[in-house]
């Protein structure tokens, strides 16, 4: 498709007899947008900048050292937002990129996702990452055959492929990423927010998470102009832009907080006007850029400007109605405390990294007594045994221990046993007790302050223990790459109140899964949501610290697992949250959380639901603890002696997993009998939220 010249973008216009009649004036200069150049690995139909392989415009260095300049000297400008073509084609991108975040800004990246898997860019997402830089990806639709039609054949895949590699590097949970939807036919954009809420149901089960979405109108200008045109469908477009018309939008609008600057230097109210070559009636370029001269100008306007009033309104953040709505303008910060110790509330960053957990967990807190909530609370009422286990644990081990309960899966006696965030080893040497001298646990860490005071007392706990060698192992590294541990070598995983505290659940669990043996088992604790959380919530320190801002919505976890492998997952037992701390409890609200064990079997021959089969189990006793009977599960109690009729699922937990010995079997898969009643539920907790008395304190919850 060839590019349309200026001349006949504004003859389309000029016929079309729109004008848009509000004069516009500038805010503030908060948003220094720069434009690299127009060369993009991508030609597609609706681009509003003409991209292509085949351009060549490109920034020179004069201007983009010039254009560091302005950034440096304009303390109101938070935001570099970098956009091309594909930007990081462009042979100034890393310097800028670098330069400017060194100045202290937030810079985004505007990617289109596909570049990150070109030759030639394969270390381009980890610099991404290293930098801190934020990404808005663009990703029209969630159907493959319509962004193909857009974007080019392959499109689709690559996309998704760039957004795991994201993900892995920490995008989408402690690093921003954006995606930007925009209808792929000539409707408007919808509902921002409900739009997002499908991309989420539609990407989490495969394994992909994002920090928000901006849905934007497509702008009557570039190649989709031209595809109007040439259709016969621009003044259809325009008449529902200007009858779409919100005034609530006029103040949000992204020209009046921004600048922004063409490859060759010239200077636009905003990259729409660019592409449109709409200049400054004064000529201005980067070199002659005065910031008293660029408040006092008038906004240029054209009928393309109704695209960004339109409904809810578009902008490059999304939709807008007011300034306050509109993220380009204003800095995220992270919520705290008003009593929370600086070092932690004020963060001069704009999201949540490893560091800010690390440093909560290595420094910030000395003890359970320093947490804000019960997300992670000890229950007051624990069985002799355990009673019994802790006292074997060394004194400053235990002072260090951070109320996550206890998580203690049953007949594990000469396992191996791998322990997910150990921290200083209160649960690790507990579980090395339960195990026996046969049995090994290791436990990794990514907080070094923690580790010192579990590697100080490895050799002590032996001796309690009455072993003749430690039987622990301890690791310093990330849950999301256990890459020091062999596939198939582990055969029980747990972990404590610490998978919400990943920023890459998706890797998490994959590792997991990679180093159970078949039959092995994942038993673990951790805090839930009712809801997806917003990203303010999921991007406070204290909250992240508290095992709250990462919890995931139930279902995104159960549909994650199940794509993981974890085909079946078990709710053991569940408790609510209570957020007692007011300042806290008024950032979450509407949000409810519980608190919920689980059991996770790598099992590859589990049905999607409970399907029956005629088969039978009886509990022969031999559990220790579990003399009398057995619990699977919330929904299966197995009472010594007594013959009980299971599920096909249930009936593979124990006869292919570690329980086999301690039952009797009856029955196989060759006759089905049909699903079993009550299979699943719309919500999986047992514990209410409308109940103030909470579920039974001995329940265990984490413990």
């Amino acid at each position: 498709m060839t590019r349309m010249k200026v001349e006949e973008k504004f003859e389309i216009i000029k016929h079309a007899s729109r004008f848009f009649p509000w004069p516009l004036q500038p805010e503030k200069l908060n948003l220094f947008q720069v434009n690299l150049g127009s060369w993009c690995n991508q030609s597609c139909t609706h681009c509003h900048v003409d991209a292509s392989p085949a351009r060549t415009e490109t920034m020179s260095q004069d201007v983009a050292d010039k254009c560091l300049e302005v950034i440096g000297s304009t303390p109101s400008v938070e935001v570099v937002d970098i956009t091309g073509g594909a930007p990081e084609g462009q042979q100034q991108f890393r310097y800028f990129a670098e330069e400017a975040r060194k100045l202290g800004k937030r810079v985004i990246d505007r990617c289109n996702l596909t570049i990150l898997l070109e030759p030639g860019f394969e270390d381009l997402a980890a610099w991404l990452a290293d930098r801190k830089i934020e990404i808005v990806a663009s990703l029209p639709d969630l159907d493959a055959e319509r962004v193909e039609a857009q974007r080019g054949t392959t499109a689709y895949m690559k996309s998704l492929d760039g957004l795991r590699l994201l993900n892995r590097l920490g995008y989408g949970s402690i690093l921003p990423l954006h995606l930007v939807y925009n209808p792929t036919d000539n409707g408007m954009a919808g509902s921002q927010s409900a739009i997002e809420h499908d991309f989420r149901r539609k990407l989490t089960p495969k394994g992909i998470e994002f920090s928000g979405l901006y849905a934007l109108n497509n702008m009557p200008i570039g190649r989709y102009l031209k595809r109007l045109s040439e259709e016969g469908c621009y003044e259809e477009y325009m008449d529902n832009l200007v009858n779409s018309f919100n005034p609530a939008t006029l103040p949000g609008l992204m020209c009046r907080y921004q600048v922004s600057v063409g490859w060759d230097g010239r200077i636009f109210d905003c990259d729409f006007n660019q592409m449109m070559g709409l200049e400054q009636k004064q000529g201005l370029t980067i070199f002659n850029f005065s910031m008293d001269q660029w408040l006092k100008r008038e906004i240029r306007t054209a009928a393309h400007c109704f695209g960004c009033t339109a409904n809810s309104g578009s902008s490059c953040s999304g939709q807008v109605s007011t300034m306050e709505q509109a993220g380009v303008a204003q800095t995220t910060m992270s919520v705290g405390l008003k009593e929370q110790d600086s070092a932690v509330a004020q963060r001069s960053e704009a999201s949540m990294d490893l560091d800010a957990v690390r440093n909560y967990y290595g420094k910030v807190l000395q003890g359970s007594n320093d947490l804000k909530t019960d997300a992670c609370c000890t229950l007051e009422d624990m069985p002799p045994w355990l009673r019994q286990a802790l006292n074997n644990v060394h004194t400053e081990v235990l002072d260090r221990y951070y109320g996550c309960g206890l998580v203690s899966p049953e007949a594990i006696e000469g396992c191996t046993v791998l322990d997910l965030g150990c921290g200083t080893g209160r649960d690790l040497y507990v579980l090395a007790q339960l195990v026996g001298e046969t049995g090994r646990v290791i436990g990794v860490d990514m907080t070094p302050e923690q580790l010192n005071i579990a590697r100080k007392h490895q050799q002590w706990h032996a001796l309690r223990h009455g072993y003749e060698q430690p039987n622990t192992e301890i690791v310093e590294g990330y849950i999301e790459n256990l890459s020091g541990i062999a596939d198939n070598s582990v055969d029980i995983v747990v972990s404590n109140c610490v998978i919400n505290l990943s920023p890459d659940k998706p890797s998490v669990l994959r590792e997991v899964y990679r180093v159970l043996k078949p039959g092995g088992e994942m038993y673990f604790s951790d805090v839930y949501a009712d809801r997806r959380l917003s990203w303010d919530i999921r991007n406070n320190d204290i909250l992240w610290g508290e095992c709250l801002a990462g919890a995931m919505y139930w279902m995104d976890f159960l549909s994650l697992a199940k794509s993981i492998g974890f085909l079946d997952p078990r709710l053991v037992n569940d408790r609510v949250l209570a957020i007692n701390n007011g300042d806290l409890a008024a950032m979450l609200e509407p949000a409810r959380f519980w608190s919920a064990t689980w059991r996770l079997f790598k099992l590859d021959m589990l049905e999607p639901i409970c399907e029956d089969y005629g088969q039978a189990v009886r509990y022969l006793g031999g559990i220790s603890r579990q003399e009398s009977g057995f619990t699977l599960d919330n929904h299966h109690y197995f009472e010594k002696g007594q013959s009980v009729k299971v599920c096909t699922n249930t009936w593979h937990m124990l006869k292919s997993t570690r329980f086999a010995e301690f039952f009797e079997f009856w029955g196989d898969e060759s006759v089905h009998f049909g699903a079993f009643a009550d299979c699943g539920s719309v919500v999986p907790f047992q514990s209410s939220h409308d109940d103030d008395s909470g579920a039974d304190p001995a329940s265990g919850a984490c413990c």
